[in-house]
């Protein structure tokens, strides 16, 4: 059967997208067609307070304008600002462009309902086919405001059915569809700040004292709150993932290069079969298969404990570095935070592990 999934893009792109597109993507036509809407974005710093926007007396306001290629030019900001200082800016108005998006798509009669389940399968393939043709425009055009948008991105879907199979490329477009549903999209509470408490005051502490240390965070502390960040806030499970198999890789490396220093090791044996040899550590290390040199061969050399047999070690493998490979290779779909959430603690969970062996084995 045919569906129709409009989507709202906020995004404009350099097409006439009123003259549909076709392709073909698996072997099945899809049509696109577009319309591209003016509007503002708002940001208001007085609470739920909009009569900043009015600009009453009391208050000034600049505008920001762009000179565009074409040698026109634009107002893309407004900035409010009340006179007195106590409470400074009011607000911002922001010049938005946005496209929304038909996509005409196939799907499959014995997976359709008219229940909920069905809707989220018929939103991803229309969010595959979307990323597609946004991943072939962007190679193409290099355009920077154009992005690979993810599921937050993307506001509002409204979907509709055929009760008939057209397959002409008349009747798909000018066909009659039956509106099935709208989804909205937001980000909650914990992903806003709405819902957060204070700190702890034993945190507190350790947060003055790392302040006044002049050290910088570990870049691998740095990816793990990123990979929270993706999941969390912009629900992209998949980088969220890709990021902690990175700060595996990143901890493991300087970690090691940094036990080797405090051991006086000049020298670590890796390989396997006949291809074992001994190698000046900063080779072995850098150069090192993460899960059979560094993993493997040196952390069992510097604890004498075989990581690779034990718990924490399974769970990483199966929870983030299969699911990383998988993402990077076989173009493997993430759409669940639990998947994400897994790899993120497996690998807190194997840093934890692997510090503590290193740090008593001395």
């Amino acid at each position: 059967m045919r569906v129709l999934v409009r989507v709202l893009v906020p995004m404009k792109f350099g097409l006439d997208l009123e003259n549909p597109i076709s392709f073909k993507l698996n072997g099945e036509k899809i049509f696109l067609l577009g319309a591209t809407y003016e509007g503002i974005n708002v940001h208001s710093y007085l609470g739920n307070n909009l009569d900043w926007i009015d600009k009453q007396k009391g208050k000034i306001s600049y505008q920001i304008r762009e000179k565009l290629k074409t040698g026109e030019s634009l107002t893309t900001r407004t900035v409010v600002m009340n006179v007195g200082s106590e409470d400074y800016l009011a607000g911002t108005i922001d010049l938005l462009v946005s496209t929304i998006f038909d996509i005409y798509f196939e799907f499959a009669n014995n997976e359709f309902t008219l229940r909920e389940k069905s809707h989220e399968k018929i939103r991803e393939k229309a969010i595959f086919i979307l990323r597609f043709f946004i991943n072939t425009y962007r190679s193409l055009t290099s355009e920077a405001d154009v992005h690979n948008p993810i599921n937050l991105d993307l506001p509002a879907f409204e979907l509709a059915y055929s009760k008939i199979n057209y397959t002409s490329d008349k009747d798909i477009l000018g066909g009659e569809y039956i509106f099935l549903g709208r989804t909205l999209n937001w980000h909650q509470p914990e992903a806003t700040g709405f819902s957060k408490k204070n700190i702890s005051p034993d945190v507190l502490s350790e947060l003055k004292m790392k302040l006044n240390s002049d050290e910088q965070v570990p870049i691998h502390l740095q990816l793990l709150a990123d990979a929270r960040e993706q999941a969390i806030t912009r629900r992209d499970y998949k980088i969220s993932i890709i990021l902690s198999a990175t700060a595996m890789e990143v901890y493991l490396q300087n970690r090691l290069f940094t036990e080797c220093v405090i051991r006086n090791k000049v020298s670590l044996t890796t390989g396997r079969g006949k291809g074992r040899s001994s190698k000046n550590y900063i080779d072995a290390i850098t150069n090192g298969n993460i899960r059979e040199d560094l993993i493997g061969d040196i952390c069992q050399e510097l604890t004498t404990i075989n990581i690779k047999k034990t718990t924490n070690y399974n769970d990483w493998y199966n929870s983030c570095y299969e699911i990383r490979n998988k993402i990077i290779h076989q173009g493997k779909i993430i759409n669940t935070k639990e998947e994400s959430k897994k790899a993120f603690l497996s690998v807190v969970n194997l840093i934890n592990f692997i510090n503590d062996l290193l740090v008593k084995s001395r």
